[in-house]
């Protein structure tokens, strides 16, 4: 019965005679179907018509590849007349196009046609009626094989495959994947795109404007499926399908600014960024402002239902989600303010609650910033339960806090307590948890912390120790000194993470006395023969380290020290750099910071300087030019540091403010001042450039609407490409003019460092370079010369008032703001109060100096007979500080009394305040009567002095 329509149509062009000879009343071309009579008497008719035509057009067009087809069963009841012709007239191709027709005839879609019957069975579907298992398991080929072309960026391909998957009935188990893979392909619609703009532009305008029109047409065809299938039901269906589109636009935007290499790849990201910001702009479903007025009804009301969207569709919030994690983490470095306020707008801009996954942007990019990073890094870890999003069941929030810790030493409990907090979670700590735990214990140079979480790695959550583990270990020993651990470390560490050191090895109090390592060349060799670069710089560290502490403070070393300690260190780094591939920038730059301690540094120095030019992995780098040009400064050889400085520039190398400080000393050391200067004034004029840039950076981010700042992303704007030191070093700092005005100093030019202070004071320096304590002490050193006239001394003391005047206003800052006037920075306003009363040490409204500078002022006023200010600042002084004098500054002030013979009354004053404030001090002692002249009138103590201001130590 089902061959009859087949005799009726095919008999007129049998198929043997549509090979090569066709007659020509029946040729058919690739570019036109056969012109085939049809009929309306059976449905069975036009589908065979439609087989008929795609056999002969699959014979003249160039094969496609074969598309999978749920039913490849041929179920014909009857002989045809392709089927009984002869072998001879038949070949296989054309065996294989009539069974393609007559398998492709087969399936119907059933959102067309349902089920058709025929004359002889009116309930049984064409083909017998596939089973729904074998249709689920032919469209799961389908969307794989939709995936792979996707992958392939095929777009002619992939979007034939995707006409046919829409027709059918997917399980739901699929309408997620199909959801992803149509936002795929209109992401490859964008991005072909983006190439025909940037490739076809010089072919002819009108075929290239029915190109781009043909790829929108198909691409809006996509869209309007997904409005009506995938979002159907919803009064925001089209905008949610715009969505779709813009988050392909912004992808394809990535997408072809790193296929192209274009060389603005953060400009592109900012314009991804850019069309999804606009799109809001435009469609905003969850606005439940204008739905109020357009009368649609919400099922809530009130302000806890402004952050909820009136749509629910979890596989775009997720694809939405995901894409702004990643914009936000490109532009975390750069724009960190835009991502810190898309934390807050994001509610309202795209009506999606922010994620876990946004904070962890922050949290890895502040957490690489020491003591500072580590409050930024609790504050958001605040905002989140300000926020209540739920954080502490994710593992990467403590591992962030953890590394944030440990730039700092002496943290080891406070990384307890955030593991001990994870186990109260039921968290298990993982690999990245543990090794930033372990690199707090590290920084410390706790060898035997860190021995502790190695074992309860391995024993209680069976972790692997990397070979990351191995080189934090070896750092801690580094820290630590102790170059013996560090090469049984390196040689004894399993892989299954028990950690083998011999017993007796205990770290003392301050000094390290480590024994003599036993372990030959030939074996250091062996041992540093499979290790990384960052294992054998931790050894060498570890080394040097050592050296240092059996030194101690002796600056001069005798010939058998040389001999012995200094020899070792060099025969490592011989040992270390035999292999090329083993050596970086780092190794030669921490020997060169080795040998510019030894006596006559320079030639070992030069001789590294050179042969790192002549490598590939250790090029000179700012530090090392920097360390360099200090030795040439101590050494007094400004020739060779001049060459060093015009290699800077011949490297392209920025010139920071710690290189410049380092050029400047060694240009007053040799007496040339306005050398000095001009190198200082050269950063000055650089940095004012680049602060103008960085202001440009910053408020760049402007709000359209002044007045709603709650609505919006910042205005995307062009900004100006910085080099990464330049973005985070300046040219110019507080240290360049302090080498300066010591340069003055030493060179009996007290007046121009008083002119430094003031030109510091009136702002000539830059805004942010202001005199701090130590700015103070040169001055006052200056001051106290005997080259200083007396006209220098008032200009001091009025220096000293308007310092201790300026402190005083900025305490007063701090304590007198309103609370009800504290803003979001208020936490960050309070600790840099408690910093600044930590640094000024002043009570509550008072400011001091240290106890150094009070020394110096002490010197200046007796040197220069002004014993009567002498007395007027003594007073002052016990009034504010809250710590007891040291025994120079009492002894100095005794002294100046004395000399002008007083009598004994303001002498036993002074005692008197002092055992009265602080009876616990002996101030009588025996340590007195060991005593040797130091700068001046100003006496020390050979005994160790038990005041708590010692040695500069007043305040801290």
């Amino acid at each position: 019965m089902r061959s009859l329509p087949v005799r009726r149509i095919l008999p007129a062009h049998p198929l043997s005679l549509a090979h090569n000879h066709s007659p020509s009343s029946v040729r058919i071309t690739s570019c036109s179907r056969p012109t085939i009579p049809t009929s309306q008497d059976s449905p069975w008719q036009l589908c065979f018509q439609r087989a008929y035509s795609r056999t002969v057009l699959s014979r003249d067009q160039p094969r496609r590849p074969t598309r999978p087809c749920s039913r490849q069963q041929h179920t014909s009841s009857g002989p045809t007349p392709s089927s009984t012709a002869s072998p001879g007239l038949l070949s296989q191709k054309h065996q294989r196009n009539y069974s393609s027709a007559a398998a492709a005839a087969q399936p119907i879609p059933k959102e067309t046609h349902g089920l058709i019957s025929t004359t002889s069975d009116a309930s049984k579907p064409i083909g017998g009626g596939a089973t729904p298992k074998r249709e689920s398991r032919s469209t799961k080929d389908l969307m794989t094989q939709l995936g792979q072309l996707l992958k392939d960026q095929n777009l002619s391909s992939a979007l034939d495959i995707y006409l046919v998957v829409r027709r059918r009935t997917l399980p739901a188990d699929q309408v997620e994947s199909l959801f992803h893979f149509q936002r795929q392909l209109v992401q490859l619609f964008h991005f072909t795109t983006l190439q025909k703009s940037a490739s076809d532009r010089a072919g002819v305008e009108q075929q290239f404007s029915k190109q781009l029109s043909l790829l929108d047409q198909r691409r809006d065809r996509v869209l309007r499926h997904i409005s009506k299938r995938i979002l159907a039901g919803g009064s925001h269906a089209e905008a949610l399908a715009g969505l779709v589109d813009a988050i392909g636009k912004s992808r394809a935007m990535v997408q072809h600014s790193y296929v192209s290499n274009s060389s603005e790849k953060l400009q592109d990201w900012r314009e991804a960024l850019k069309v999804l910001e606009d799109w809001s702009a435009a469609e905003k479903p969850w606005d439940w402002k204008k739905n109020a007025k357009e009368g649609v009804v919400a099922k809530e009301s009130g302000p806890a239902s402004t952050n909820t969207p009136v749509w629910r569709n979890a596989v775009l919030e997720r694809e939405l989600g995901s894409w702004l994690v990643k914009l936000m983490s490109k532009l975390v470095y750069s724009h960190t303010h835009l991502v810190r306020s898309m934390l807050d707008t994001i509610p309202k801009q795209f009506g999606i609650k922010t994620t876990v996954d946004m904070h962890l942007v922050l949290l890895n990019y502040y957490a690489m910033f020491g003591r500072d990073g580590y409050r930024d890094t609790l504050s958001i870890v605040s905002g989140m339960d300000n926020k209540g999003i739920s954080w502490k069941h994710e593992t990467a929030v403590y591992d962030y806090l953890l590394y944030s810790l440990s730039h700092m030493s002496g943290n080891e409990a406070h990384a307890d307590k955030i593991i001990e907090q994870m186990l109260a979670n039921d968290l298990v700590p993982r690999e990245e948890t543990m090794k930033a735990a372990i690199l707090c214990a590290a920084r410390s140079g706790d060898l035997e912390a860190c021995s502790r979480y190695i074992s309860r790695m391995h024993e209680e959550w069976n972790l692997v120790i990397g070979e990351r583990m191995k080189a934090i270990l070896l750092y801690a020993c580094a820290k630590r000194g102790d170059f013996d651990s560090a090469v049984e470390i390196l040689g004894q560490l399993s892989v299954a993470g028990t950690l083998v050191r011999s017993r007796g090895k205990k770290r003392s109090s301050d000094n390290i006395v480590p024994t003599t390592s036993a372990t030959t060349n030939a074996q250091l060799e062996e041992i540093l023969s499979d290790a990384d670069i960052i294992n054998n710089t931790n050894v060498l560290l570890a080394l040097i380290n050592q050296t240092h502490n059996k030194r101690g403070k002796k600056k001069q070393m005798s010939q058998d020290f040389i001999k012995d300690e200094v020899s070792k260190v060099l025969e490592l780094f011989t040992v270390i750099t035999k292999n090329p591939q083993q050596i970086d920038t780092q190794l030669y730059t921490i020997m060169m910071q080795y040998l510019s301690t030894l006596p006559s540094p320079l030639p070992g120095m030069t001789y590294l300087y050179k042969e790192m030019q002549g490598t590939k992995n250790a090029k000179p780098n700012h530090v090392t030019y920097r360390i360099m040009l200090e030795a040439c400064a101590e050494q007094m050889d400004m020739e060779y540091g001049k060459q060093l400085w015009d290699d800077m520039d011949e490297s392209k190398i920025i010139k920071d403010c710690y290189v410049r400080a380092s050029f400047v000393k060694g240009w007053g050391k040799i007496g040339y001042l306005k050398q000095a200067e001009w190198i200082a004034r050269e950063g000055y004029l650089i940095q004012q450039g680049l602060d103008k840039e960085r202001r440009q950076h910053r408020l760049a981010f402007v709000l359209k609407n002044q007045k709603r700042r709650d609505q919006g992303l910042p205005e995307l704007q062009d900004l100006p490409r910085l080099p990464r030191r330049q973005r985070l070093n300046d040219i110019i700092s507080l240290n360049v003019v302090h080498e300066l005005m010591r340069s003055n100093r030493a060179h009996n030019k007290p007046d121009r460092v008083y002119e430094i202070y003031q030109e510091m004071e009136q702002g000539k320096w830059g805004s942010r370079i202001r005199p701090n304590q130590f700015t103070l002490s040169i001055v006052l050193q200056a001051c106290g010369s005997g080259t200083a006239t007396s006209k220098l001394v008032d200009q001091g003391i009025g220096l000293v008032e308007r310092y201790i005047k300026s402190q005083q206003r900025q305490l007063q800052q701090f304590n007198g703001k309103d609370e009800d006037e504290q803003d979001e920075d208020s936490g960050s306003s309070s600790r840099a109060a408690t910093d600044a009363v930590e640094t000024i040490s002043g009570k509550n409204s008072l400011a001091s100096l240290s106890d150094v500078n009070y020394q110096l002022y002490f010197t200046m006023l007796g040197r220069h007979h002004r014993q009567h200010k002498m007395v007027t600042v003594w007073d002052e002084m016990m009034q504010v500080i809250e710590r007891p004098p040291s025994h120079g500054t009492t002894n100095m002030v005794m002294e100046a009394l004395e000399n002008v013979q007083w009598g004994a009354t303001p002498i036993k004053r002074i005692k008197k305040q002092l055992k009265d404030r602080w009876p616990q001090v002996d101030w009588d002692g025996a340590g007195r009567k060991k005593r040797i002249l130091g700068f001046g009138s100003v006496e020390e103590l050979v005994d160790e002095d038990k005041s708590v201001g010692a040695g500069g130590r007043f305040w801290r």
